[in-house]
């Protein structure tokens, strides 16, 4: 029998960090395409890499004893789970 995961529910502030980095992913796959708009992929992909790495931080600002643990994001349930090996 399995064990029930655990979900740290994560408030609407730090999911919008998630969205702004998908939505930054979106706007670089759409600009590499697009000649001339080389810099604006470029500067999609750095906002990328900041809004994830934001959203980490705040998950363990919010969630201390998650450090140092393999961490899975599902937006669907809107929560951060500890990954299990299958």
């Amino acid at each position: 029998m399995e064990a029930k995961e655990k979900a740290f529910i994560l408030p609407e502030e730090i999911r919008k960090l998630d969205d702004k980095a998908d939505a930054n992913t979106t706007m670089r796959d759409l600009y590499i395409k697009i000649p001339f708009m080389h810099k604006r992929a470029l500067k999609c992909a750095e906002n990328l890499e900041t809004y994830r790495r934001q959203f980490w931080d705040e998950v363990l600002k919010l969630y201390p004893e998650l450090e140092n643990k393999v961490l899975e994001y599902r937006q669907l349930r809107r929560a951060v789970f500890i990954k299990t090996s299958e």
